[in-house]
């Protein structure tokens, strides 16, 4: 499975970033167990990930988090209502390798965002 969010045992994975998105639009008292599960395991290696980052990004990292997973989500939701049957499995690889690219730039980006607003560059 491709990673979307990070490199490594804690990376997320676009299953499972599709999941967290699916599972934290539900409020936290009408999750289910499993939907509870999922939310807390990303979290976790969210925080993981995050850990090489630095300050800045660190800082904007719930942006980056919604962002990743709400793009994979919406991705993955898309391919399996248009891909052929059987292709989805393929197709949704295929298409998380460009959110893993479009999170790193949004991650850089709002870096820069930060910066330019603390008066750093």
């Amino acid at each position: 499975m491709v990673n979307v969010i990070g490199d490594g045992v804690d990376a997320i994975t676009a299953p499972e970033a599709a999941a967290y998105s699916s599972s934290v639009a539900i409020p936290a008292a009408s999750r289910t167990t499993e939907q509870q599960a999922v939310v807390a395991a990303v979290d976790a290696k969210f925080v993981s990930v995050t850990v090489d980052w630095n300050a800045i990004q660190r800082a904007v990292s719930a942006e980056i988090l919604t962002f990743g997973t709400t793009l994979q989500a919406d991705l993955t939701r898309a391919l399996r209502q248009y891909s052929e049957r059987g292709r989805e499995r393929a197709e949704t690889e295929m298409f998380s390798v460009v959110t893993a690219r479009l999170i790193l730039m949004y991650r850089l980006l709002l870096e820069l965002r930060e910066r330019v607003t603390a008066g750093g560059l």
